[in-house]
């Protein structure tokens, strides 16, 4: 088969959107309808869409994923109103896919397994259909409507958010591993029959029996076994968490022989959403030098817009708004495709800039990154909790900076070298004047280095609170700092403090030394302290302390509970 190099699709669907924070994990159906899905705004889509699809083409780019099933097949039993809408937006997808095809894009719709509404539910309980059938037969129907679409791409490891509304909302419902394993053979034989690619995700959050599918060797086994095809990929993030940094490659991409995708992230959803320069060219290369003699490997697929919660609103390819996305994209793809360097890829793309200037530029603000975002005295560790890999950032998630007794004592139990944390965290901070200088020596005008030194000084008094007792003048001090940097840039990042006057953070100390374990394999302790007996006590534990934790954790996403089950 050609190899696919997918790119997401929702950026121009989220123009004109205007609330302030906004769900990137897909397209905001529910505020593009809110005031009917008019014929001005399906032709504003179209026409962004068409330049979206023109300069990924540009860059090399072949296929597309657009969201999302749910939208674009009805069932008999659906009321007329939903049935109109439905039928609204397949004239929508009528000509957003005739721009894919007219410019050789094959396309590739998303799906969560497994969407509901309360038609769907209702059917479900009165009838003997179940899901999985019910799905087949949408599955049918949108080869049917869409005969140009190429595949599917099926979530099934996470759910929408708390705060998802709109006529869908999907929920997990593929829980055990032989469950998954009977789904995907049974849906494949609509794909093999209708030469139809199935792409399934090993993306999971930690939920259920298959929680740990993305890292687990025995958990991928048992999901994926006897399932040989060739029109069955799967699809897996290029580390064992989410798009963080400081992770290795995911060895599974080297267990069999079954096709595989590489999902890789360019506006980076924990490292600004674009608003300024976090560079994956670096690590993305080392990536492709890994896995690039893997037979296996049949494509990769580029989230440019897809993923967090936040209140940025830049658009790949839209409105000049993202150059620092548009530069990872180019770059990404040229390294993955084109086996190019990164000096090559960003020399292409950015041809009027020196290119060793440029390089040097690029170089420094990857070491903020690594050194001021992330602590490297943290995030190099390997931690695990039950199925989740702990992520290598955890105070700062989207546009949240938070700071708990929780987040205090979880650092401090880890971190062995505060000292050398803030040291490390001030060297970088300096760096940023560096940038300021080459960016105007070199008129590298999208560089914004008020924004970028502001909430990096921020993120640096941030690391001072959780590894130091400061005093109450200094918290004091730092609220001020916040509250000013709010009103200069009421867009972007929140940062919030949450500690008590006495040293709680002891309390959890404990807990985190028993949970957290430092490697991959269970240990036999994991298997008695996580199971269905104890987790209804972690789940008591978690709402008595909830005010300890971050708010997001259970209003956007899915509910911070669900790790427990």
């Amino acid at each position: 088969m050609e190899k696919i190099y997918m790119i997401d699709t929702i950026g121009p669907f989220f123009t004109g959107i205007k609330k302030k924070k906004l769900n990137w994990s897909k397209i905001p159906f529910y505020y593009l309808e809110k005031q009917d899905l008019s014929q001005k705004k399906i032709q504003k889509i179209v026409g962004y869409f068409k330049i979206f699809i023109e300069k990924a083409k540009d860059m090399g780019y072949n296929a597309v994923s657009v969201d999302e099933l749910c939208y674009m097949v009805d069932f008999d039993f659906y009321d007329p109103d939903l049935k109109k809408k439905i039928q609204r937006y397949r004239e929508l997808y009528n000509e957003i896919f005739k721009i894919a095809v007219e410019s050789q894009m094959k396309i590739f719709v998303t799906t969560d397994i497994m969407f509901y509404n309360d038609s769907i539910e209702s059917y479900l309980k009165n009838t003997k259909i179940t899901e999985t059938e019910l799905l087949m037969e949408g599955i049918i129907r949108l080869f049917d409507f869409f005969p140009m679409v190429e595949g599917v791409i099926f979530r099934i490891g996470e759910s929408d958010g708390v705060e998802t509304i709109g006529k869908f909302k999907s929920k997990i419902f593929l829980k055990r591993k032989k469950q998954a394993n009977s789904f995907i053979k049974k849906l494949l034989l609509i794909f093999e029959e209708r030469s139809k690619y199935l792409i399934f995700r090993t993306w999971t959050v930690g939920a259920y029996e298959v929680g740990d599918l993305m890292w687990n060797e025995n958990t991928y086994g048992d999901v994926f076994r006897g399932i040989d095809s060739e029109n069955f990929i799967i699809s897996m993030k290029f580390g064992d968490a989410d798009f963080f940094r400081y992770l290795n490659l995911n060895s599974q991409f080297f267990v069999d022989g079954k096709k595989k995708i590489i999902e890789l992230q360019t506006r980076r959803e924990y490292e600004g959403f674009g608003e300024f320069p976090s560079f994956v060219g670096w690590d993305y290369q080392d990536y492709y030098e890994k896995i690039k003699q893997n037979s296996s490997l049949v494509g990769i697929t580029v989230w440019c817009q897809t993923g967090g919660w936040s209140n940025f609103k830049n658009l790949t390819f839209i409105k000049e708004s993202s150059f620092w996305n548009e530069l990872n994209t180019y770059t990404t793809v040229q390294i993955f495709k084109n086996g190019k360097s990164v000096e090559e890829a960003v020399g292409e793309f950015v041809p009027t800039v020196s290119r060793d200037r440029m390089m040097e530029f690029l170089k420094i603000s990857d070491e903020v990154i690594k050194e001021l975002l992330y602590d490297p005295n943290y995030s190099r560790l390997k931690l695990y909790f039950n199925k989740v890999r702990v992520p290598t950032v955890i105070h700062i998630f989207w546009n949240n900076v938070t700071i708990t007794d929780f987040t205090v004592a979880f650092y401090r139990n880890f971190c062995q070298d505060p000292e050398s944390s803030i040291e490390i965290g001030y060297k970088a901070l300096k760096k940023i004047d560096k940038l300021n200088r080459i960016a105007r020596e070199n008129e590298i005008d999208c560089y914004d280095y008020a924004f970028h030194y502001d909430t990096f000084y921020l993120l640096l008094k941030s690391r001072e609170l959780i590894y130091f007792d400061l005093n109450r003048e200094c918290i004091k001090e730092f609220k001020t700092m916040v509250k000013k940097y709010r009103s200069d840039y009421p867009y972007a990042y929140r940062f919030r403090v949450k500690l008590s006057k006495k040293k709680k953070n002891k309390i959890f100390l404990p807990l985190i030394r028993l949970l957290v374990r430092r490697k991959k394999e269970y240990r036999l302790q994991d298997k008695i302290l996580f199971n269905k007996f104890t987790s209804p006590i972690y789940l008591s534990i978690y709402k008595t302390a909830k005010k300890k934790f971050p708010k997001f954790l259970d209003n956007q996403g899915m509910p911070f509970e669900t790790l427990f089950k």
